[in-house]
């Protein structure tokens, strides 16, 4: 599991401005959530880092970073709709962190697809202003994904970094 404190960081993670890359070789996140909430405290929308931020630590052209953030029990098995939608379909995990007003989601997200299985949060950072897989994605823009996720892969959304904050 990846892990920071104020006090230290593994050698193997690098921080800058709040995001920490995933070292080259890790294969995936134990427990995304768990190791996202221990190093967000404090974190609010609006002073959230951008996802920018994370490209001068990783070496691909674009890949998805980890926010402290899981699905609401309510929603958990629920698709995007007009009861589970992205202003109340997740909650901060690090206990300080309040408010959705601000995120800004790729378009139909959070959808929760893949048999209601995308209860985590991730930011996509890219270099350019969209990238395609399977489908069109906006950079600097929020999606759903399963909590178990590989950061491993060489897709354009991988997952290869988390974002960190400090208590103000």
């Amino acid at each position: 599991m990846v892990n920071t404190t104020d006090e230290e960081a593994p050698e193997a993670i690098t921080m800058v401005e709040g995001v920490a890359a995933i070292p080259d070789g890790k294969d995936s996140i134990e427990d995304p959530v768990d190791g996202v909430s221990k190093c967000s405290e404090g974190n609010t929308p609006s002073r959230m880092p951008r996802p920018v931020s994370a490209l001068s630590l990783i070496s691909q052209s674009s890949g998805s970073i980890w926010l402290g953030a899981k699905r609401t029990s309510s929603c958990s098995s629920s698709p995007l709709s007009s009861t589970c939608n992205s202003m109340n379909s997740f909650r901060w995990t690090d206990g300080s962190t309040q408010g959705t007003q601000g995120l800004l989601w790729n378009t139909n997200q959070p959808d929760n697809a893949h048999a209601q299985t995308q209860q985590c949060l991730v930011a996509l950072a890219s270099r350019s202003q969209t990238i395609q897989d399977q489908w069109r994605w906006e950079a600097n823009r929020l999606d759903d994904v399963a909590c178990g996720g590989t950061v491993g892969e060489n897709g354009p959304r991988a997952i290869r970094a988390y974002a960190c904050g400090k208590r103000a």
